[in-house]
């Protein structure tokens, strides 16, 4: 060093004061936001768990961050150490902020993200902190926490006071009682790196390695050459970095949103070695897996803000867990990584509070310690010291018990009535494990017994009767678990017979039953019982789908010690029912003459009413002492297998007998006396609905209903909307629109028949108006037709098909025609409208394509002028309404690939001047 004059020298003191002013670890939360810094490091993490804080909230010791058009702060850094003459950053925040990460479950993802609003992780930052150590490097550490969908995530960003990356560590804990199942985490950002000083968004990125056989490493970076000058001498560079065998790096896309997609490679590039230029996202992804109810994944990512290789290792101090796999168990352990390879140190702390002297221990070649033979608890109290100082650690480790038990109860009911082939299955459990149980049935403990699971994790506790099963205690691994729910086995359906009869219907005759109902469908019954106190032969029945048994052809008698078995399940019953069967005296009835009926179906299937025929059925008796039902035969008639009197169908033929059962309804007597249906069928004719077409003088073109009948066969009548009209022919002419009947009587029968037709005006509107529903350049033109009359129209836009529609989207810019038809075939007319647009984009390369950009449709626009500049505001040209567009050069220099905005000016409908403000892109 020379020598220096004291003037000189305090300047010098000075000055290296003053360029170290920033040169602390810091830690700030300022409203709900957390910002924290190291020497060479600054990040701002906002509510959402997502870089990107409120640059007025800043503290003024952060440095600027040179972000111009969001107002947020993300993270810069120092990678050359010069005090912060060459920093790099802010990273993305410049134009569209895209920066977030998102969690997905089964499918359904969640996204935390600068830019994104929708389905997110609710949460907020818990504590902003400095971690000071007296041998490690101290750290300045951002917690988030938050949950969505029984997951609670906590998510620690921290920098440490002389590093140029920052590490992100993320724990997932299932607190439902659900698996979580197809668990991946996402984190998404779009570098760019210095573009605040090189107006350049593209970076270079470059897939640098991925876990393999030979390591685990995860690396995708991104860079930027030199700008030149003081601010940027070497260039920028950013990388996310993992060493986890679950994750994958990637490029591609822009608003990445599923997790699963981009560990899968479907919408972007993670093959090693692959590079390319472009202003696109990077992405850090990890395929987590199911979650289990109470478990908790852990794992650890870093952004790299300097240019590495896969080789650099970030320096950071960090203790890991690892649970205890049994309730009682000792094989916890902590992990202390981030150490000297092959060194000794001591350590001491406290177990729930108890202290636990100092030992001695020795990393091994990663630089890792590990405190086996742990048991569950809190950990805290930490003390790890070398040859040269000890550091303290004041953070609490917690080691939890396995997860709580929470099988799923199945019961098989016994199939006999005083069977022991119940069972009740526990599902859910670890598959080929021995599980503890016991449990208490009908009141009386079961001792423990041991289970074994299994393939699929089931227990099946079989050789069980019916009852009350409860109180069922696990033991597995240690670990207890009493559940409290009660499973019910129940036995097959009991056998509880109901008894009702029916008398001889001739009095002497053998044609009585007993019906025996309350039984199960199809369950084979073995029926005893005695007539008159003689045994009748046993046998066996099988019940009807309404749970009955008849045993017909009985005569009168008294029927009594009955016994009703089910074969399958051995239950039965001996009921004390005593039924008496006893007819009485006959009586005379008269013959019934033919009935007709007309169909008008002309299927000979009709409903009729058959109570119509009661008076001719009972003749001289009276109805309030007789009764008439109807049926198809006489069986049926014998059997009481009634027809619907006053709802009854015609079977489909033309002529056939039905039979009139007149009973007496004091004694049960009943006689049958047959009679012929006849069905008649009518007219067979149609008549169809019209268009009533009107012209263009508002006269209508007069068409015919016509029946195609002969008038000697049939009469007719016509009506109109219901009112009687005078024609009577099997034709009309109409000039009147409505609802029109005709009634065709055939002259023999006297059956009729009424068919309807409609008559419906149409033709072209009487009116026909468009709107355009969107502002002008809109991404989607749409234009609603308004057509007013009394058709029914379908549209089309210029050559396109029609539509039933009267709404178009993605409507075209220029000239228009809309075309709107009649569908009932009544004329067509049109209407038109020019769209006022412009391209999104234009390649000035002499192809004969988008050579020029102009407004499309500027010439239908009253004076209007186009102001063009780049995206700084600069003005480049200008435009109007006879220009032939801008061909991307200015002042003789051919403009560079970019975003370019204009300002639009023109004079409304209204005569009042507007401007539109947009952009578009110019491409090569």
């Amino acid at each position: 060093m020379k020598n220096l004059s004291p003037l000189k020298l305090i300047y010098t003191l000075l000055l290296l004061s003053s360029l170290n002013l920033f040169a602390q670890l810091e830690a700030h939360l300022i409203e709900n936001q957390g910002w924290v810094k190291g020497n060479y490091v600054e990040i701002g993490i906002n509510e959402k768990g997502v870089f990107g804080t409120k640059k007025n909230n800043k503290p003024t010791s952060f440095h600027e961050n040179r972000e111009f058009s969001n107002l947020l702060f993300g993270f810069i850094a120092n990678p050359k150490k010069d005090n912060w003459v060459d920093y790099d950053g802010d990273f993305f925040t410049p134009g569209e902020a895209e920066e977030g990460f998102s969690i997905e479950i089964d499918g359904i993802n969640h996204n935390n993200n600068n830019v994104s609003f929708f389905d997110g992780v609710m949460g907020g930052i818990v504590s902003s902190k400095k971690i000071e150590s007296d041998c490690f490097e101290s750290l300045a550490q951002i917690i988030w926490e938050g949950s969505v969908d029984g997951l609670q995530i906590k998510r620690s960003y921290s920098v440490t006071e002389n590093g140029t990356f920052i590490q992100m560590i993320t724990s997932i804990s299932n607190t439902s009682n659900d698996i979580k199942k197809n668990v991946f985490f996402m984190h998404n950002v779009d570098p760019d790196n210095n573009v605040s000083l090189s107006s350049v968004y593209a970076t270079n990125l470059e897939i640098l390695s991925q876990p393999s056989a030979s390591d685990d490493i995860a690396l995708v970076m991104a860079t930027q050459d030199a700008v030149g000058g003081v601010e940027d001498t070497d260039g920028s560079a950013v990388s996310f970095y993992a060493n986890d065998k679950r994750a994958k790096v990637s490029f591609g896309g822009f608003s990445n949103r599923s997790a699963s997609n981009i560990w899968n490679g479907t919408t972007v590039t993670n093959t090693i070695g692959a590079t390319t230029f472009d202003d696109i996202a990077m992405s850090i992804s990890f395929n987590i897996g199911n979650i289990a109810p109470k478990e908790t994944k852990n794992f650890v990512y870093y952004y790299f803000l300097k240019e590495v290789d896969k080789t650099f290792v970030p320096i950071i101090v960090n203790i890991s867990t690892s649970n205890p796999t049994e309730c009682n168990g000792n094989d916890g352990s902590l992990l202390l990584s981030g150490l000297n390879a092959n060194e000794d140190y001591t350590i001491s702390y406290s177990q729930n509070g108890t202290p636990i002297p100092e030992k001695t221990y020795t990393t091994d070649n990663l630089g890792n310690i590990e405190i086996a033979n742990l048991i569950v608890g809190d950990y805290s109290d930490f003390k790890i010291g070398d040859t040269t100082c000890t550091s303290k650690l004041d953070t609490t480790y917690s080691l939890n018990p396995p997860a709580p038990l929470n099988p799923t109860f199945l019961t098989k009911n016994p199939t006999k009535c005083d069977g022991n082939d119940g069972s009740i299955i526990l599902t859910d459990l670890n598959a080929n494990e021995n599980y503890i149980i016991s449990y208490i049935k009908n009141g009386i403990l079961i001792p423990d017994a041991t289970f074994t699971t299994n393939s699929l994790g089931e227990i099946e506790i079989i050789n069980l009767i019916e009852g009350d099963y409860s109180d069922f205690k696990i033991t597995y691994k240690s670990c207890v678990t009493q559940l409290s729910s009660t499973h019910t086995l129940s036995p097959p359906t009991p056998l509880n017979p109901v008894f009702s009869s029916v008398n001889p219907t001739n009095c002497n005759g053998d044609d009585g039953t007993i019906i025996i109902s309350g039984l199960t469908d199809g369950e084979q019954t073995v029926i005893n019982y005695k007539v008159n106190g003689t045994a009748a032969p046993e046998t066996i029945y099988a019940p009807n789908s309404a749970g009955e048994i008849a045993l017909n052809n009985l005569s009168n008698g008294t029927f009594s010690d009955f016994s009703l078995e089910y074969i399958s399940s051995s239950c039965s019953r001996t009921p004390s029912d005593i039924i008496v069967l006893n007819g009485t005296t006959p009586f005379t009835t008269t013959n019934i003459p033919d009935q007709s009926f007309c169909d008008i179906n002309f299927d000979f299937i009709t409903n009729i009413q058959l109570s119509v025929v009661d008076n001719i059925a009972l003749g001289v008796l009276s109805s309030s002492e007789f009764s008439v039902s109807y049926h198809s035969s006489i069986d049926n008639a014998n059997n009481s297998i009634d027809l619907d009197k006053n709802n009854y169908n015609t079977t489909g033929i033309p002529t056939y007998s039905l039979f009139a059962k007149i009973k007496n309804n004091t004694t049960g007597c009943y006689e049958i006396e047959p009679f012929i249906i006849l069905i008649n069928t009518p007219a067979n004719f149609e008549i169809e609905d019209l268009f009533l077409c009107k012209t263009t003088d508002d006269n209508f073109i007069t068409p015919e209903i016509d029946t195609n009948l002969d008038d000697s066969l049939y009469t007719f009548q016509w009506y109109l909307n219901d009112v009687l009209l005078p024609e009577t022919t099997p034709n009309i002419f109409i000039n009147t629109a409505g609802t029109y009947k005709v009634k065709a009587t055939t002259i023999t029968t006297g059956c009729s028949i009424t068919e309807e037709a409609e008559v419906i005006p149409s033709g072209e509107p009487d009116k026909l108006d468009l709107f355009l529903n969107s502002e002008l350049f809109a991404n989607n033109h749409t234009i609603t037709i308004n057509a007013l009359g009394s058709g029914n129209y379908i549209y089309r836009l210029n050559d396109e098909p029609f539509q039933e529609s009267p709404v178009f989207e993605n409507v075209p810019a220029g000239f228009n025609t809309f075309y709107v038809l009649d569908e009932n075939g009544c004329g067509e007319t049109s209407i038109s409208k020019t769209i006022i647009d412009y391209p999104r984009f234009f390649t000035p390369n002499n192809d004969g394509s988008n050579d020029t950009w102009q407004i499309i449709g500027i010439e239908y626009l009253t004076n209007p002028t186009v102001q063009i500049a780049n995206r700084f505001g600069k003005p480049l040209f200008t435009l109007t309404k006879g220009s032939k567009g801008w061909d991307g050069f200015y002042n003789g220099i051919r403009m560079p690939k970019n975003d370019y905005w204009f300002i639009l000016t023109y004079t409304n409908d209204y005569g009042i001047k507007q401007q539109v403000k947009s952009h578009f892109s110019l491409i090569y």
